[in-house]
């Protein structure tokens, strides 16, 4: 099977390389009226990626219309919603981590444990399934691994982020059935003929957590070399909550707590959720040499490190955990290469040769200290290190870039190498032991996304391979060993034009995707204690020797999906409308196990499972002043998604809730005013078996903010005023296992300066 499929993508590539490049594209983007709210004015570009957008302008803005008919394969979408966030858009809904960023756009909510560790979850899947990058590589970290390692990226260091979905997300993984998320960060500066100097300076205050940060970041081009330096660092204490920091229903779960000393009442925290403080910093250089357009070779040196607490946890069982509480230490080091280059003419079809190479190295220790409860004496000196992770990986991208927007064909042929090994030592409190797992995988991908545009209709396609291995070295130097084959295909049929009277541009999406990942490492050999989970993590291949319903080792998971998409744009306006479902065979999934008996469980299972939902974002002028240097906006966005489990017939846990959000944004000169509304609807029923999981509530959050430009400044000078939570609701994100404990913080309100320089 590995050679058929091999046979197909070495076909597929050369098919996609030998159709002629010339663009039999006739349309004339220059009549379009430059009065109209989106027009075909140029390709945006970020460092060496390059995003087609409908004007500079709406790239910077998020244009609706832009990432809905500009999808260039491999460089943006290619279905349904598609983001491509930065400047004064990414500014507005910039938060301390990337999961909180991005949770108020359709379809994306984030994981929460604790403010410091959160998530992107894309219609609800999360994990392995979201691959989330920085510049076109992996992150390094184990956030993909674990739901509550969050992902070691600093998003005040981002210059976009990118969303992708359909074929393009090929690019980045056969498991990214939820999509992509990439960071792009310009850490490797671009070569710049002319030369160039530029520095910022960012400090900041919050009031939630009395939360600090601050950043310094500068570029030195000049001519045939480039240098870059960053850093960041980040400082927030126990955060302020609206009420109690526990549920009534998991208060009913834990009271009365029992000790060796007899039964003890807890008291419920109030106003403040104690260690949940989160400290983080970032250190990166990067240089560049080459010839400015032709040849360039880059090199950045990385560090990420975090240290952050984790609010008390019981999980209510007679053999439960110690009395204390827990914090987790994280690093993070990488080198990351990268060579392109642009030959004169081209090669033939192709027009562009990119290599990117990263080597990273992730330590993570979750500890324990324990605690007495006032004169009540209990675990005090019963400190230990619960799990220690050490981890290094190393992933190298090569890809041939064909034809470019104007061509009948153009797109991005590639192969994608992954090597990790990771390390995991466990202390055992009731042996009083450790234990070392050692877990390795490796993979190989081939992959090709292409895009084929012809008049008013566009076919975008993907194919993508990976051969790889999975093993496990257990205390007793027992090897397991497994192959990991899957082979994955994604296309969309698009239908652009501007003949509809009534609208400027109307334009219809059929994605369909048949996706096959392999289930990793982690998934299959886990067996270790968790502290932000609470719960002892077992993987699904281990699990299968204790629990009947389980067959190991884990298959692969397949996805079928399935996606309409319309978007109409009427010059003052614009709106897209998107319905999808993915039904999967072995959906793998953290299921709460309490029938093993010891401690509280969580067992990685595979069932077969239906996810389906709907989203829908319109963005539309308010006013606008004569001289167009005056404009209020108001964009309005929903989602909505159930799942199933298959086989309990129930829903699958932790999805996320329906929510509708709004954004109302005033512009002048030197001013910019935003006013955030978003309303979650809460969990309504959730699985029963095989125990009941705890519900949510809806909420209503209310964020607002403004930035200032001062004239006198030429615009080197920015300060920004914003308020989040402001109505002060209990927030819990359902999608967190923490929720019930851990609610989102309070209201908050903060301050930053930016000077340009």
């Amino acid at each position: 099977m590995r050679l058929v499929h091999k046979a197909f993508l070495f076909l597929f590539a050369a098919a996609s390389i030998s159709v002629g490049q010339e663009s039999n594209h006739e349309e004339d983007i220059s009549e379009l009226p430059s009065e109209q709210s989106v027009g075909l004015d140029g390709i945006y570009v970020l460092e060496d990626i390059e995003v087609v957008a409908f004007s500079e302008e709406d790239a910077n803005s998020g244009s609706i219309m832009g990432d809905f008919f500009g999808g260039d394969t491999g460089l943006s979408f290619g279905s349904g919603f598609s983001s491509t966030m930065g400047g004064e858009r990414l500014q507005r809904i910039l938060r301390p981590t990337l999961g909180d960023t991005l949770a108020g756009q359709p379809g994306v909510t984030s994981s929460s444990y604790s403010p410091g560790t959160t998530r992107p979850i894309i219609r609800g899947l999360d994990g392995f399934r979201v691959a989330t990058q920085i510049d076109g590589l992996g992150t390094m970290d184990l956030g993909p691994e674990s739901p509550d390692h969050g992902v070691a990226i600093d998003p005040l260091i981002a210059k976009s982020i990118e969303i992708h979905r359909g074929p393009s997300a090929l690019r980045f993984g056969s498991g990214a059935i939820g999509g992509a998320v990439n960071t792009i960060t310009g850490i490797r500066p671009t070569l710049i003929p002319e030369g160039n100097w530029d520095a910022t300076l960012t400090t900041g205050y919050n009031t939630q957590g009395d939360g600090k940060h601050a950043k310094l970041g500068a570029k030195l081009a000049e001519g045939l070399w480039a240098f870059s330096f960053f850093t960041s660092q980040h400082e927030s204490g126990d955060t302020s909550i609206p009420g109690r920091a526990w549920t009534q229903e998991y208060e009913d779960v834990i009271q009365p707590r029992t000790f060796d000393g007899g039964p003890i009442f807890l008291s419920n925290p109030t106003k403040t959720l104690p260690n949940s403080y989160h400290d983080s910093a970032t250190y990166s250089v990067g240089a560049s040499f080459g010839v400015p357009d032709s040849v360039e070779f880059g090199l950045s040196l990385t560090r990420f490190d975090s240290n952050q607490g984790i609010p008390y946890f019981y999980d209510g069982t007679a053999t439960g955990r110690p009395f204390g509480q827990s914090h987790t230490e994280s690093e993070l080091s990488r080198i990351d290469t990268d060579f392109s280059y642009l030959p004169q003419g081209g090669w033939g079809p192709f027009s562009k040769l990119t290599a990117r190479l990263a080597k990273g190295w992730y330590d993570r220790n979750e500890k324990f200290e324990g605690l007495n409860l006032g004169d009540i004496e209990l675990d005090e000196g019963t400190d230990f290190t619960g799990i220690a992770f050490e981890r290094d990986a190393t992933e190298a991208r090569f890809e041939l870039h064909n034809g470019d927007r104007d061509s009948l064909l153009h797109g991005i042929t590639g192969t994608h190498f992954e090597k990790s090994r990771l390390h995991a030592r466990r202390f055992t409190l009731q042996v009083a032991g450790t234990d070392d797992t050692l877990l390795k995988q490796e993979t190989a991908a081939y992959y090709s996304t292409q895009k084929l545009s012809w008049e008013e209709w566009s076919l975008e396609f993907g194919v993508r391979g990976d051969f790889g291995d999975v093993s496990r070295t257990d205390p007793g130097n027992a090897f397991v060993d497994e192959r990991t084959n899957t082979f994955s295909q994604s296309m969309s049929l698009g239908w652009d034009t501007a003949r509809i009277p009534g609208l400027v541009r109307f334009g219809a999406k059929l994605t369909a995707s048949l996706t096959d990942r392999a289930p990793s490492a982690v998934e299959r050999y886990a067996f270790w204690d968790n502290e932000s989970l609470g719960n002892i993590i077992i993987g699904g291949d281990v699990a299968a020797v204790f629990l009947d319903d389980i067959d190991g080792p884990l298959d692969n998971e397949k996805a079928k999906h399935i996606e309409l998409s319309f978007a109409a744009d009427w010059g003052w306006g614009s709106a897209i409308l998107t319905g999808y479902e993915t039904d999967f065979d072995n959906f793998i999934f953290l299921e709460s196990r309490p029938d093993l008996g010891f401690e509280n469980t969580a067992v990685y299972v595979a069932r077969d499972a239906r996810i389906r939902g709907m989203e829908a974002m319109t963005r539309f002028s308010l006013w606008e002043s004569k001289d167009l240097e005056q404009k209020l906006e108001l964009e309005l966005s929903g989602d909505w998604m159930e799942s199933r489990d298959l086989k309990r017939r129930q829903e699958l846990p932790r999805m996320p809730t329906a929510k509708i959000s709004s954004m109302l944004t005033y512009e002048m000169p030197s001013w910019d005013f935003h006013l955030e509304l978003r309303r979650s609807f809460g969990s309504g029923s959730t699985p029963l078996e095989p125990i009941p999981e705890f519900s949510t509530s809806p909420y209503t959050l209310l964020n607002a903010g403004a930035t200032w430009q001062p004239a006198w400044a030429d615009d080197a000078l920015t300060i920004s005023l914003r308020g989040t939570n402001l109505l002060n609701e209990e927030i819990r994100e359902h999608t967190s296992f923490r929720k019930e404990t851990s609610p989102q913080p309070g209201r908050g309100v903060s301050v930053e300066l930016e000077w340009t320089f």
